[in-house]
């Protein structure tokens, strides 16, 4: 098993970037890939520095992928940075490019705790025919429940997800992406 940490110019983000990647010592063709977001807080680090991830994987096929998203809730943002756009379509298909990891549903899933459980929802249910499953921990996953619990986000959450009213029924509200979901809806 490796752990590499890249840094690299994101098109979509227009600036510079971190991911650390762990890699399996013996890839395999059936290799599964997996999306590790970080929460509220944390960094690409976290996952590494704070868990028993690299123990864990050291005894799998998994090729895991945890990107730097700051304080985003992975949301992109009128005139800001473009952090759905950079997670759900930029980052995994570099990295199938840069460590030939397949592009197949059946082997590719997301998660994230907190901030990184709602991306991971997000991610998952707003491009179902990429994932095979999400795995959210103790996500967050009602944006306009936690604006009204928390008077103080007010502003941040607003230069986020513009209002309340803007989030219902928009990819930042979990439970409508659940309701629009047909077929081939990733497990959760």
């Amino acid at each position: 098993m490796a752990v590499s940490r890249f840094s690299f110019y994101s098109k979509t983000l227009k600036m510079n970037t971190s991911v650390n990647i762990v890699l399996p010592e013996h890839p395999t063709e059936s290799g599964k890939t997996l999306l590790l977001l970080h929460g509220l807080g944390e960094d690409e680090n976290a996952w590494l520095n704070q868990t028993r991830l690299t123990d864990y994987a050291s005894e799998t096929d998994i090729t895991i992928i945890m990107p730097r998203v700051d304080r985003s809730y992975y949301t992109s943002r009128d005139g800001g940075s473009q952090y759905f756009e950079y997670i759900s379509q930029e980052l995994l298909q570099r990295c199938c490019a840069w460590f030939h990891l397949s592009d197949q549903r059946s082997q590719t899933f997301i998660a994230g705790t907190s901030m990184g459980g709602f991306g991971a929802l997000k991610t998952g249910l707003t491009h179902p025919k990429e994932f095979q499953a999400i795995f959210p921990l103790s996500a967050m996953t009602d944006i306009v429940q936690k604006w009204h619990e928390s008077p103080k986000r007010d502003a941040w959450f607003k230069g986020l997800f513009g209002s309340p009213d803007q989030v219902k029924n928009s990819i930042n509200d979990i439970t409508y992406l659940i309701t629009q979901q047909e077929a081939q809806t990733p497990y959760i």
